[in-house]
């Protein structure tokens, strides 16, 4: 069935980023040739609590980009992205869909991804704490990659978790 935002055609104007997936909070984009993604979040919570969630998830990158360990875990991240327009496959600009200043761009890993719960217990327990010991402590939804029973990549991480306020759910939200 898929998305309806799949149905789109949307894209990075300027760029080969093309619609590939979604989450809770973002669009991904991918172009395929600079084997790369842009998260781009979309405007359905206030700006203030996107913005919480966004800085969240990057600074774990950041973290992530600086440990040995923890950056053969992750898609290499290549920074932040400002003022970006996202359009449709008829050319209309959507961008006021989205938050344009907060996108990042990361490495394309292809392959199925998971929760981390298809993980073994004991290769999720040790992902998990070492993540919490570099101060990354909000994994627990994280999707995956699988190579045998070891996690080879990691996906949707944060320094912590942001609830949402319930009021500014969505209907249909979780």
């Amino acid at each position: 069935m898929g998305f309806l935002n799949e149905q789109r055609g949307l894209y990075v104007a300027d760029s080969e980023f093309k619609y590939y997936s979604e989450g809770a909070y973002g669009l991904v984009f991918v172009d395929r040739a600079k084997g790369r993604i842009l998260k781009v979040y979309r405007a359905r919570q206030p700006l203030p609590h996107s913005t919480e969630v966004f800085n969240a998830e990057v600074e774990a990158y950041k973290i992530a980009m600086k440990s040995d360990d923890l950056k053969k875990l992750v898609p290499e991240f290549f920074g932040a992205r400002t003022g970006l327009i996202i359009m449709d496959k008829d050319g209309t600009d959507v961008t006021n869909e989205f938050y344009p200043n907060l996108a990042f761009e990361a490495e394309f890993v292809p392959g199925e991804f998971r929760k981390i719960s298809f993980a073994p217990e004991s290769e999720q327990k040790q992902v998990m704490e070492l993540f919490r010991s570099h101060g990354i402590n909000h994994a627990i939804d994280a999707s995956i990659t699988l190579e045998g029973e070891k996690i080879r990549k990691l996906i949707d991480f944060a320094i912590r978790e942001n609830v949402p306020r319930v009021e500014s759910l969505e209907e249909g939200d979780e």
